[in-house]
């Protein structure tokens, strides 16, 4: 500690009469903060240069703080600051390369490893996989199933299957049985007194499989049967949280249910629509 500390310490020590353990404290708390805004100052522009290293590195030892206190303050500002441009980036679902390279040289410069989880790498994945779907090309995948010729696969996963289809039903009234009095001799019981059949059009769950989108069809390779629509015939779509609700020229139109991936299916399926109408 140098000599203007010890005479800052002996000052707030003679005014506030403090021992020694609690001036040492008072002057820890306020080397803590003093450090921590200057910490601040230097992370302020993303990137610390040689100079500044040196300036947070006397700063330590005028302060006499410890190795720990720094490594872990440093470790929580940094990666705050790289957590909020990470952020930024993903607010509209979309990770540009442009943005990877600003991310990559901020984590660099701040020397922060940054660790993901598993759910937020397949994130930054997805929405990478989205910026090129939008601005670039739509990244061809391989597949075991036999295609047409130029014809390209964009999409799979595994999905269920649903068509509507006329449910009949009993519909069996059971209130109260009391009786009311209409006319000498005649009286009417209130409750059941029988069974109707009625049907109703719901959606059903026809199969479960593996679906393909390519530049030229949808391919539903299920337990039970194989279907295949031509893009050229899909009138509309509209897509939920759950599945894709598919609007065909003729025929049946399924509704497709997914657990993942949703949005990546829309946007593929929009463009390669948009591009057949051009």
């Amino acid at each position: 500690m140098g000599e203007d500390e010890v005479a800052a310490l002996q000052r707030l020590k003679s005014l506030f009469a403090l021992n020694d353990n609690n001036a040492q404290n008072i002057f820890r708390s306020v080397a803590e903060a003093t450090y921590k805004e200057s910490l601040d100052r230097v992370l302020m522009d993303g990137h610390i240069s040689d100079s500044e290293k040196e300036f947070l590195d006397r700063l330590q030892n005028e302060l006499k703080l410890p190795d720990e206190f720094i490594k872990n303050i440093y470790a929580a500002k940094a990666g705050g600051l790289l957590q909020k441009r990470f952020d930024e980036a993903m607010s509209d679902a979309r990770i540009s390369p442009e943005e990877d390279r600003e991310l990559e040289a901020l984590a660099k410069n701040l020397h922060v490893v940054p660790n993901f989880d598993e759910k937020t790498r397949a994130l930054l994945n997805k929405y990478r996989l989205l910026w090129l779907i939008d601005n670039g090309d739509i990244p061809e995948i391989p597949v075991s199933i036999n295609l047409q010729r130029n014809e390209k696969c964009y999409f799979t996963c595994n999905v269920d299957w649903y068509e509507t289809r006329a449910v009949r039903y009993r519909v069996n009234y059971g209130g109260p049985t009391m009786s009311v009095k209409i006319a000498p001799g005649v009286r009417w019981r209130m409750g059941s007194l029988g069974v109707r059949t009625m049907s109703n059009q719901e959606l059903t769950r026809i199969d479960t499989g593996t679906m393909y989108l390519t530049n030229k069809r949808l391919i539903f390779m299920g337990t039970m049967k194989n279907t295949t629509i031509a893009l050229t015939k899909i009138l509309d779509f509209k897509p939920y949280k759950n599945g894709v609700d598919i609007r065909k020229e003729n025929g049946k139109s399924p509704f497709i249910g997914f657990s993942d991936n949703v949005d990546v299916f829309a946007e593929i399926l929009s463009r390669l629509l948009m591009a057949m109408k051009r």
